[in-house]
């Protein structure tokens, strides 16, 4: 028999305890605590079930809010924005395929947000890259 490491993870919204990091497989305990919300986001192949332990947590799926409570469950597909604010501390188990790194963070209560989906970023870019057009186009016409 083989006995898993426990790894915990402190985050500014509390801590997650990982109890099971396998190939196919993670599981998790995340607790929050009340008032802090881990960062709205999505996961491009990362597919995860949320069980809510103890406590109430306001869950945001795309457009939509709900408010659950300790006994429910959900299961987020890949591409699901998402968010969790605690409206009490919290503790929920979190199983999910072993991507562990899958994270797209679009907002995020410490400044950790993924630079390329900021929306001045994205203005950035579309500037530059329309600019880049112009460029690649005199030059091609030979002005």
């Amino acid at each position: 028999m083989d006995f898993n490491v426990i790894n915990v993870v402190g985050k500014p919204w509390g801590r997650e305890i990982h109890f099971a990091v396998e190939d196919k497989y993670v599981g998790k305990i995340l607790e929050v605590k009340a008032g802090h919300r881990l960062s709205h986001q999505y996961h491009r192949r990362k597919k995860e079930t949320m069980y809510v332990l103890e406590g109430r947590v306001r869950l945001t799926l795309g457009d939509e809010v709900e408010v659950i409570g300790r006994g429910m469950s959900v299961t987020l597909k890949p591409g699901v924005r998402h968010r969790v604010e605690a409206l009490e501390d919290a503790r929920i188990i979190e199983v999910s395929t072993s991507h562990l790194d899958d994270v797209v963070r679009l907002e995020d209560d410490h400044g950790r947000v993924d630079r390329q989906h900021h929306p001045l970023h994205r203005r950035v870019s579309r500037h530059l890259s329309a600019a880049y057009l112009r460029f690649m186009n005199r030059l091609v016409r030979g002005r």
